[in-house]
């Protein structure tokens, strides 16, 4: 089996022009054949595989720097290890797409050890990345690279690899991969059942896969997972319009629609996230359905969690772009709390809150549109908020604040000079740059971040004092 896998390498690093310049040592083979069997992988395509530099060449640099006394030569030699690695994940999902789930995840492995949360060292004795201990894997590599072992070498690095890999994965079996689809399908509103595909969907591991990858980013509740976890969801979900073509040939514009989405989960055009509180993607607030996707998920509810993603998917295609929403007194109490404490009040002394609610939207709505004069007409209305809420709150603040908010109304009711470029990127008043944080400004109104809001607006009216 080892010299099968090796004859694949070969195909896949000597495949097209060139095929000698590749690897010129079936020693680096030997090291990736090591790598890919600790990851179940024996069995990979010709073609389509490249290495810049030789592997047992760099990894034998890069020990003698891992064993010196120094923690920054230490540091160095862990990235040359990983510099050996690269590109490794990338053309092993390009041979097969069969091990395109594997590939990702230990890309991202590798991106994590690339750029750890923490790092601590003490020559030779230990190596701590994100406090994982690796000393012990890189010795035994070096060992094995050291008694010319080069199948171990890339076993070790692999073992070493997989402890920054998701654990405990149970996989998706056929039943529950169709459970997820038929949801998806009702989810979506679409004629097409489960039942309708299943004779041509053939890549249950690859979409359970990707689906499972899915949950593990966007339970990091981070942005970049919450992306990840997008992309991944385009992944498991970008084969579906070839099963509905091939089984249910009359259901093109179906199809057609689910391929959309796979593109929209890739490639958003706006995707805005506030941890723990609202996920908007193209416009749409879909955080309900992603949080209930994933707690069906971990209760076992295919379907379920198959029709919150499609319900997710439905808005994104068919739902038009909603109106902003209306701030309720509670929320214009956080604006104003975020507001008073960017003008440095202790504490807001004020109990009346202003109704504003209105002013606010036409605000938002009319900066949204992203026209020179409808810019100017959100400005107007930022004056006419601003009009409500200084007699509201005159006796219980500063005088310094009195006058930025008293300033900022006559600036904006009444400018002398007002510029508007490439889509408010550029928003000058009075001389006065204000177009960026009026910009974060709306994003926090959209994300109901409302002491963000608040703040920014604070921050607005400031630089125009």
């Amino acid at each position: 089996m080892k010299f099968l896998v090796i004859i694949c390498v070969i195909g896949m690093v000597f495949g097209g022009p060139g095929l000698e310049k590749a690897f010129e040592s079936s020693n680096d083979m030997d090291v990736l054949s090591g790598f890919f069997s600790e990851f179940g992988i024996s069995n990979i395509g010709t073609q389509c595989f490249e290495q810049k530099g030789k592997i047992v060449e760099s990894l034998s640099s890069a020990f003698k720097k891992i064993v010196s006394d120094s923690n920054q030569l230490i540091n160095k030699g862990i990235k040359q290890v990983l510099n050996s690695l690269n590109g490794v994940p990338q053309h092993l999902a390009i041979c097969d797409e069969n091990n395109a789930v594997i590939s990702h995840r230990i890309s991202k492995a590798l991106k994590t050890i690339g750029k750890p949360k923490s790092l601590t060292i003490i020559p030779g004795q230990s190596i701590l990345i994100n406090n994982i201990e690796i000393f012990y894997y890189l010795t035994s590599a070096m060992n094995a690279l050291d008694t010319k072992d080069y199948f171990a070498t890339g076993q070790n690095l692999a073992i070493l690899v997989n402890n920054f890999m998701p654990k405990n994965l149970k996989g998706l079996n056929f039943n529950q991969v169709m459970d997820i689809i038929g949801g998806f399908f009702v989810g979506m509103a679409t004629d097409v059942n489960a039942t309708d595909v299943a004779p041509c969907v053939t890549n249950t591991g690859i979409f359970g896969g990707w689906i499972e990858q899915s949950i593990i980013d966007f339970s990091k509740h981070t942005f970049d997972g919450t992306k990840d976890g997008f992309m991944d969801l385009s992944n498991a979900f970008g084969a579906l319009p070839g099963f509905v073509n091939k089984c249910v040939p009359a259901a093109v514009e179906t199809a057609l629609v689910i391929e959309k989405v796979a593109v929209a989960w890739a490639h958003p055009l706006s995707l805005l996230y506030h941890v723990g509180l609202n996920i908007v993607f193209n416009g749409q607030v879909i955080f309900a359905d992603i949080s209930k996707a994933m707690g069906d998920y971990q209760t076992g509810n295919w379907f379920d969690f198959g029709f919150e993603i499609g319900q997710a998917s439905f808005k994104i295609i068919y739902v038009p772009h909603k109106n902003p929403y209306q701030a309720i007194d509670e929320d214009i109490a956080m604006i104003m709390e975020g507001a008073m404490a960017e003008f440095g009040e202790n504490g807001m002394g004020c109990t009346e809150i202003p109704d504003i609610s209105s002013q606010l939207v036409d605000m938002v709505e009319n900066w949204q549109l992203k026209t020179f004069i409808d810019a100017k007409n959100s400005l107007t209305n930022m004056a006419e908020a601003l009009n409500v809420i200084i007699p509201t709150v005159q006796n219980c603040i500063s005088d310094k604040t009195l006058n930025i908010l008293n300033l900022g109304f006559n600036i904006l009711s009444d400018p002398y000079s007002f510029v508007y470029i490439k889509e408010g990127k550029i928003t000058i008043i009075n001389g006065r740059q204000i177009g960026s944080n009026m910009k974060i400004a709306m994003i926090n109104y959209n994300m109901q971040d409302w002491k963000g809001f608040g703040h920014y607006l604070a921050k607005t009216l400031k630089d125009l004092a």
